[in-house]
């Protein structure tokens, strides 16, 4: 996802988001309930890039999965780019 703010700007609301909505296992990780009732807990890393005077921002989201496929990492990773456009505007 593309953010149109500086680098620092950008990390620094990567930061307050990822806090926002789990527990931050470093500056850009975070880990989340997710799944059914939000008791599967996933992994959510953002990973940010300056590029042509906007910051790139990638979301990928990693849950273990039982027997019921439940996509919990890929739902928790919509759910951070939520957070992210929503402030943003």
């Amino acid at each position: 996802m593309e953010l149109p703010l500086s680098l620092p700007a950008a990390t620094e609301l990567i930061g307050r988001t990822l806090a926002f909505l789990g527990t931050k296992t470093a500056d850009s990780q975070v880990l989340m309930g997710a799944g059914a009732i939000k008791l599967n807990p996933a992994v959510v890393t953002v990973t940010a890039s300056e590029q042509n005077g906007s910051v790139h921002a990638t979301v990928r989201g990693v849950a273990k999965e039982g027997l019921i496929r439940q996509r919990a990492g890929e739902k928790a990773a919509r759910l951070v780019v939520q957070h992210l456009t929503a402030a943003i505007r």
